[in-house]
């Protein structure tokens, strides 16, 4: 626009000037997904209000209007998480019986007995017993906020934070690697570094090497040394912002606050903008204003000038503390829950998280974790996942759902659960008698497994019985089923289907063939179970390759463990499935693509950069990759820098 405007061309110059004074103002109305406003009587006759299209009322004023007139907002968001977390207790707490009830009348016994009431005394009394002591013992391992568990603190500086809230994306994997938090704190302070701001400045790089011991704690000026100290001289939060310019220009901190708040909304209006407009302007004013305070300060001009420079660069990305500590705390619980009880964390993770990876990944996580994989039941199972604490090596499986079933209807679901309450289904037949599920239906559950321990069949027998039942020849070698309304038919009625179906089993003795139905090969069920359920249970994604596909090469975990120990700079070539991709523009233009290979045994995050090399192009999630590359581990961090790329396949 600059350019035009100094064009020789009078009509461009006055188009461009015009154009000039629309930059900064908002492109189009909205509502803010989770801003609630609070005045101290009626918002009507507070602020002007209107309907928003879908009904909902709303404010006229945008979110710095309501602050200027004194009225409150704040933001209400709902958050997966803490239903995982909430989900995932009640389930230790149900495993746990009757001392999941002591773990909690001891926690009442302490604080009763630390405010030294009878009641207290008599509650300590009973859990001084036999089951008090291992409450006691369950009791120690609760995640409170602050304290130190050395099984969460590995899994940290491990970086198998996936499903972790906050913790699982490839940067913050990487981050918690080179860190190696090992509480709360060190959770709450990861959380602050990732924001753009301390990221792009050098100090995340600064602060891992503080927090190391290997720099001297320094902050950029004696003034602010002390504000700075819980964060090791580096501004992580809002508050370090506001007492650094407290700090150096000798304002209160409501004045800093101001300060703060001023210098974002200016430097937000000045981004795009010309060069020399009101919003430059208005910033080039407050950083006069700050360095004059900060000299009368006994700050040189030099100092000055950086710590407003500081002040800038982190006020727009700083994250209040009291949000990273929110975040925090959850993101902490999440890792002591899958450090420490994998089972119903995985569990209550596949029922309500839905995070950055496909379902497979957290699937395969869980099977990396230990966990039994156990297909749906309609005996056993539940429409969402369960835990299952025997078997499983010791931790228990993992009990796939039915609603996790491709082309299964709500209305069936909820009809098996009705009939399953009465009484336990005899075979598949007695199942199609009281369940009003489709061909297409019943065939998807036989096809996942949900009818092998069940019915204590095969599932290969469970097919020709299907085949016997629905008169669809076939059974078995199709996909995922077609719905009803792909079929072409609704749901049959249940006359209609006892009429059709021969739900009468025949006897053993007059099946012929059924031999060839009698075992179903790991690999054919892994593939069933893919187009079914969308992930599989039976073998990770990788192992479905072609064996000459992989002859030769190492694991991604062998491969890290060997690169550690081995003269650095050797090349690996290594086959995975990508769970993540993303491609970037860095500053200079040039482009980048990022992608999370994983196999059996683990994740890689590659790097794919200028030149791109050859495959780049292939990187999608779901695609079978084999790459070669160099392996890199800053401070503990490894990665693979690609080299040569090639496609393999989909998922």
């Amino acid at each position: 626009l600059a350019a035009l405007a100094r064009a020789g061309d009078a009509r461009l110059a006055r188009a461009a000037r015009a154009a000039g004074r629309l930059l900064g103002l908002p492109r189009q109305l909205g509502t803010h997904p989770g801003g609630i406003v609070l005045g101290d009587g009626p918002l009507g006759r507070l602020v002007p209000l209107e309907r928003a299209p879908r009904g909902l009322l709303v404010t006229q004023f945008d979110m710095r209007g309501i602050e200027r007139i004194g009225l409150v907002k704040i933001d209400l968001l709902g958050n997966r998480a803490l239903a995982l977390v909430r989900e995932a207790r009640r389930r230790i707490e149900e495993s746990a019986g009757a001392a999941g009830a002591a773990v909690r009348e001891l926690a009442g016994a302490a604080a009763a007995a630390r405010a030294g009431s009878p009641a207290g005394a008599a509650a300590a009394a009973r859990a001084g017993s036999p089951a008090g002591a291992a409450a006691e013992g369950r009791a120690r391992e609760s995640p409170a906020p602050g304290g130190g568990c050395s099984r969460t603190a590995a899994l940290l500086a491990s970086g198998r934070t996936l499903g972790c809230f906050q913790l699982e994306s490839p940067a913050m994997r990487a981050l918690l690697r080179q860190l190696r938090p090992h509480d709360l704190e060190g959770v709450i302070a990861a959380i602050a570094l990732i924001r753009p701001g301390p990221a792009s400045s050098g100090m995340k790089l600064a602060y891992i090497r503080r927090a190391h011991g290997e720099e001297p704690i320094a902050a950029l000026h004696p003034r602010v040394e002390e504000v700075l100290a819980s964060t090791l001289g580096v501004p992580l939060y809002e508050e370090d912002i506001i007492r650094m310019a407290a700090a150096a220009a000798g304002m209160s901190l409501a004045e800093a606050d101001m300060l703060r708040r001023a210098v974002i909304e200016a430097a937000r209006r000045a981004r795009g903008a010309p060069s020399g407009g009101g919003a430059a302007r208005a910033l080039a004013a407050l950083a006069a204003g700050f360095q004059e305070a900060a000299r009368r300060n006994g700050i040189d001009a030099a100092a000055a000038e950086r710590l407003w420079g500081e002040i800038v660069r982190f006020s727009a990305y700083a994250f209040c503390k009291a949000h990273a500590a929110g975040y925090g705390a959850i993101a902490y619980r999440t890792a002591w829950l899958k450090a420490r009880h994998p089972g119903p964390f995985f569990a209550a993770l596949l029922n309500h998280q839905r995070g950055m990876y496909p379902t497979r990944v957290y699937v395969d996580e869980a099977r990396r974790h230990g966990l039994a994989l156990r297909p749906p039941c309609l005996r056993a199972g539940e429409a969402g996942w369960t835990w299952e604490p025997e078997g499983g090596g010791g931790r228990g499986a993992l009990r796939c759902g039915l609603g996790a079933v491709r082309g299964l209807r709500a209305s069936t679901i909820a009809a098996w659960r009705e009939a399953r309450a009465g009484r336990p289904f005899g075979d598949l037949a007695d199942f199609a008698r009281r369940v009003p599920a489709s061909a297409p239906e019943l065939e998807a559950l036989v096809l996942c497994g949900a009818g092998d321990e069940a019915f204590g069949v095969p599932r290969g027998e469970l097919l020709w019985q299907l085949q016997r039942l629905t008169g669809r020849p076939g059974a078995g070698r199709r996909g995922a089923p077609r719905s009803a309304k792909e079929e072409g038919t609704g749901p049959p009625g249940r006359a209609a289907r006892q009429a059709s179906l021969a739900l009468e089993a025949p006897p053993a003795r007059a099946r012929p063939g059924r031999h060839a139905w009698r075992s179903v090969a790991p690999a054919h069920r892994a593939r069933l179970e893919r187009r079914l359920l969308g992930f599989s249970l039976a073998l990770h994604p990788v192992a479905l390759l072609a064996p000459e596909r992989r002859a030769g090469l190492p694991s991604i975990a062998a491969a890290l463990a060997r690169a550690g120990a081995e003269a650095r700079g050797r090349c690996w070539t290594l086959v995975g499935i990508v769970s993540a991709a993303r491609r970037i523009r860095d500053r200079a233009g040039r482009p980048l693509v990022f992608a999370t290979l994983e196999d059996e045994s683990g994740l890689l995050e590659c790097v794919f950069a200028e030149p791109l090399p050859e495959g780049a192009e292939a990187v999608a999630v779901d695609a079978f990759l084999e790459v070669r590359g160099r392996i890199e581990a800053p401070r503990g961090a490894p990665s693979l820098r690609v080299e040569r790329g090639r496609l393999l396949g989909a998922h």
